[in-house]
């Protein structure tokens, strides 16, 4: 099927010919023709009269506050406004990972507080307890010497005090110490065995310091 040809001389007189009938033709006709009222826009800018016709379509500049609109009318304005919306859901997506990274900071921050806490709180209970094991002793009772002892005595007005039987007689308790034996001794057989490891002259002394503590009495 061969679409129809019209000759293009035949075209060009069809549109002069409407052309001039239109030329003729009023507003409100053409408006009729156009889709009538609400659709049709009336060209004004067919009444110029400019020195060249060719102006009549031409872009005019509007001017606000004595600056040419069209000098602030970029031509990139949508690609970059596009450019400008990804940067935007960018920025979006990135406050949500840096909320995420607050809330992980946060949740350590307290966390490492807790334990702050709980480690000053162990220095503070190893302080008392080291505070509870370490009080003060008392300090023992120093022994006193025969000669201090000898004195004592004859402050309290017992004059028949014989030092050199205390003398003799703290060197054997030292003397029984080292042999694993009591202070107060234990009898006779003790006193045996004393004399074993003593000499004579020790043994001697001993028994007189014996019957000296069991014969003598303690004046007022």
């Amino acid at each position: 099927d061969r679409p129809p040809h019209i000759p293009k001389g035949v075209r060009e007189a069809r549109n002069e010919d409407v052309e001039a009938e239109e030329a003729n033709m009023t507003e409100k006709q053409l408006m009729e023709r156009h889709g009538g009222a609400g659709v049709y826009s009336v060209d004004t800018r067919k009444h110029w009269e400019l020195s060249n016709d060719e102006w009549k379509y031409d872009n005019v500049p509007e001017i606000m506050d004595g600056h040419n609109i069209a000098d602030f009318v970029d031509p990139d304005i949508d690609a970059k406004l596009e450019a400008l919306e990804r940067e935007e859901e960018a920025l979006m997506w990135g406050d949500t990972d840096d909320k995420e990274e607050h809330e992980r900071w946060m949740n350590a921050k307290d966390t490492l507080s807790q334990i702050h806490k709980k480690v000053e709180q162990q220095k503070f209970e190893n302080r008392l307890n080291k505070n509870r094991n370490h009080y003060g002793t008392i300090r023992r009772q120093q022994k006193q010497t025969p000669e201090e002892i000898a004195e004592h005595l004859r402050v309290i007005g017992n004059d028949n005090v014989d030092t050199e039987a205390l003398k003799s007689r703290a060197v054997l308790k030292r003397r029984r110490s080292v042999a694993g034996l009591d202070e107060e001794g234990q009898g006779d057989e003790d006193m045996h065995v004393v004399s074993s490891s003593l000499n004579v002259e020790e043994a001697a002394t001993a028994e007189v310091i014996k019957r000296q503590k069991q014969t003598s009495v303690v004046q007022p």
